[in-house]
């Protein structure tokens, strides 16, 4: 085989051993850079590269290697970055229509090129990181891997595009109603929310000339094609140890199969039902329960309506546009319901009342751990349906006869896990019978990430041994 077909879905591990036992990285470099060529047209997920800076690092670290230096264990294994992310080598959007270049990296970024991994390109995403589609006002609109005709998710869209394509070993995304969450369940591959606050979000979504993005939410985290990957990444970016893998019969978990009125269309539904037989085959405790998603998304969408105005240009601050203009743009951008409802309240809001909701969300998800009990976490869905085909923001999304509301549908399943802060990992399950990959999401307590993830492991171990 061909080392371009060769290396396409080698893991991180894998190509950081490799580059240990003397496959050039300069090579390897090149071998993505030319994948990325042949292939990004198609989906449109790099949009950003410096390749003449790429290639002389990637000398650089064969150079290292060859006299016995090391840069760390990602020494020389190349990867991409979520344009919401500051690189110092490469042009950076925010999702703005304009190009910035920054000055230095941003934390978590710089964290992973310290440990030896080289940055090849930037990923699209949407206006803003503001959108389950990625449709860049620049670069336009990133496209799914298995099928063009539908959408990789977002705001971390081109991410796992180019995850799932093998234009990258692993990327590092950002969620805040999401945004890891969705397109590692469009695109079949794994990814971390982390706690709020385990990864420092210095130099994330910070546009100039604007007020800094909100962080309330937000949860930064890696995404890989493999659990062992997501693993070694997390522990990396938070100075932690990799946990060992349970056994699947000692867990305990709490599960929801549907958040109603929102059920999962029969190809997500079954590929979940698949997954509790094969968890309770294996010994694994599974008990039913349930979310009051409706009033989290509501607490959600004030919280980060409110941050929005914090960081909004000083025309959509002014009274008339807080308390007018702002929830009607909101619904036209993504239709009416809980969310975006949610969001113009909280623009408009009075600075008084964030610390009520503050609280708010701080008693729900204490109340969430303390349902969540001994179990080693909570599994349900990350959105009622597979990669739909594009469509206009906030229209209306079909799945064989079924009509879903844009925002709600897919916040319930995923605003209403941020606001509680806790992490939650996206775990690819199955494909359907037309090739879209199918997820789940783990949710489990705050600072609990890689517990979260060795149970995660564990829910894969029992997966692949019923097959």
């Amino acid at each position: 085989m061909a080392p371009h077909d060769e290396t396409r879905l080698w893991t991180t591990l894998e190509l950081a051993d490799r580059i240990r036992r003397g496959h050039s990285a300069v090579e390897l470099v090149r071998t993505i850079l030319r994948r990325i060529d042949a292939d990004n047209p198609r989906i449109n997920a790099v949009v950003a590269r410096n390749d003449e800076v790429v290639l002389e690092r990637a000398e650089q670290a064969d150079v290292a290697r060859d006299r016995g230096q090391w840069w760390g264990p990602l020494h020389g294994v190349p990867f991409t970055v979520k344009d919401a992310f500051e690189t110092k080598d490469f042009a950076t959007t925010y999702g703005t229509p304009f190009r910035f270049r920054p000055r230095r990296n941003a934390s978590a970024v710089q964290k992973i090129v310290d440990a030896g991994a080289i940055v090849v390109g930037k990923t699209n995403l949407p206006l803003l990181s503001y959108d389950w589609q990625s449709n860049h006002p620049r670069y336009g609109r990133a496209r799914h891997p298995h099928d063009p005709q539908r959408v990789p998710g977002g705001s971390s869209g081109g991410a796992a595009a180019a995850l799932a394509a093998g234009l990258t070993p692993f990327e590092l995304g950002s969620d805040v109603a999401g945004s890891i969450r969705v397109p590692c369940h469009f695109c079949g591959v794994w990814g971390l929310r982390s706690t709020v606050g385990a990864i420092t979000t210095a130099g994330h979504a910070k546009i100039p000339g604007l007020a800094g993005a909100p962080v309330r939410m937000l949860g930064l985290g890696p995404m890989t094609r493999s659990g062992e990957d997501l693993a070694m990444l997390a522990a990396l970016l938070q100075d932690a140890e990799v946990q060992p893998v349970p056994d699947p019969g000692s867990l305990r978990l709490r599960w929801t199969a549907s958040i109603e009125p929102f059920a999962p269309v029969s190809e997500v539904g079954d590929a979940i039902r698949k997954l509790r037989g094969a968890l309770e085959r294996e010994g694994t405790r599974v008990d039913e329960d349930s979310l009051d998603a409706e009033r989290l998304v509501a607490l959600w969408g004030q919280i980060n309506g409110f941050d929005l105005a914090a960081c909004a240009p000083g025309l959509a601050r002014l009274p008339g546009v807080r308390s007018l203009g702002a929830p009607f743009a909101f619904r036209r951008r993504f239709g009416a319901g809980t969310m975006t409802a949610a969001l113009g309240q909280g623009f408009a809001a009075d600075p008084a009342e964030i610390g009520s909701w503050e609280s708010a969300a701080r008693a729900a998800a204490d109340a969430f751990e303390a349902q969540l009990g001994d179990a080693h976490g909570w599994l349900l869905p990350i959105a009622p349906f597979p990669a739909f085909r594009h469509v206009p923001t906030g229209a209306s999304i079909e799945w064989r006869g079924r009509a879903f509301p844009y925002a709600d549908a897919l916040a319930a399943y995923n605003c209403s896990i941020a606001v509680l802060g806790v992490p939650a990992v996206a775990i690819p399950l199955t494909s359907t019978v037309d090739g879209l990959p199918v997820g789940v999401q783990l949710v489990g307590r705050r600072g609990d990430d890689h517990a979260l993830i060795a149970t995660a492991r564990a829910i894969e171990r029992a997966m692949t041994r019923q097959e």
